[in-house]
C-alpha cells in the first residue's frame, strides 16, 4: 500500500500542472507539497527513524501509545474532510463517484457498529469512527443539497468533451479522425487540380502545333 501511495505521487509530481506553485496552500514549510519526489523520501525516512527511537523508549509508557492510537485513528478520520471542502467550495459533487462515497459510508457505518457492540475497543476507536462517520453523512448531504449545481457542470463537461481540443479520449480521437479525413480531402483536392492542370497543358500543346 505504501509502495502504491508513493507510485501515485510520483505521477502527480511527474504530470503536474505549471503553475502549481501559485495555488498550493500555504504551509509551514511547504509540508508535503515540495516539488521533488526525493523530498518526499527523505521525510518518510526521518519519520520512520524518529518514531522507531520514541517507540523504543516510550513503548512502556501507556499515555503514549493511547497518544499514538489517537493520532493513527485521527488521521485516519479526517480522509473525507478535503473532500467536503471541495464540494462546498465548488457548490457541486461532480467529479466524485456515489460509489466512493456509498462505499466509504456503509464501511464506516459497519465498523463504528462494530466498535460500540463488540468489547474491549478503546475510546479513540469509537469517537473517530463516530466522526468519521459524521463526515460522510455531511457528504451525503452534500450531494443531496448541490445535486442542481452538479447536474449543470456534468452536462457542461460533456458538452465540452464534444468540442475539439477539449482534453477527453473521445474527443482527441475525433479530432484526429476529422484531421485525418481534411487531409484525405485536401490531398484529394490536390490531386484533381493536377490532373486538370495536366489535361490542359497537353491541349495547349496540341494547339501550338
Amino acid at each position: 500500500m505504501i509502495g502504491a501511495q508513493f507510485g501515485l505521487l510520483y505521477v502527480c509530481l511527474v504530470y503536474r500542472p505549471t503553475d502549481w506553485v501559485e495555488h498550493r496552500p500555504r504551509r509551514i514549510g511547504n509540508l508535503w507539497q515540495w516539488a521533488h519526489f526525493e523530498a518526499y523520501l527523505e521525510f518518510t525516512a526521518v519519520l520512520i527513524v524518529v518514531h522507531s527511537a520514541m517507540f523504543l523508549l516510550l513503548h512502556r509508557f501507556d499515555p503514549y501509545v493511547q497518544l499514538l492510537g489517537f493520532i493513527a485513528l485521527g488521521m485516519e478520520a479526517t480522509l473525507p474532510i478535503p473532500q467536503l471542502l471541495a464540494n462546498y467550495e465548488a457548490k457541486s459533487t461532480a467529479g466524485f463517484r456515489m460509489t466512493v462515497l456509498a462505499g466509504w459510508a456503509i464501511g464506516d457505518a459497519v465498523k463504528t457498529v462494530y466498535f460500540f457492540a463488540t468489547p474491549d475497543n478503546g475510546l479513540q476507536f469509537k469517537l473517530c469512527s463516530v466522526f468519521q462517520l459524521s463526515v460522510d453523512l455531511l457528504l451525503c448531504a452534500q450531494t443531496f443539497l448541490y445535486r442542481a449545481q452538479t447536474a449543470r457542470d456534468l452536462a457542461e463537461r460533456e458538452e465540452l468533451r464534444q468540442h475539439r481540443g477539449v482534453a477527453g479520449t473521445e474527443a482527441l480521437l475525433r479530432a484526429d479522425g476529422g484531421d485525418g479525413e481534411e487531409e484525405g480531402a485536401g490531398e484529394g483536392r490536390d490531386s484533381r487540380d493536377g490532373q486538370g492542370r495536366g489535361r490542359d497543358e497537353e491541349a495547349e500543346l496540341e494547339m501550338r502545333k
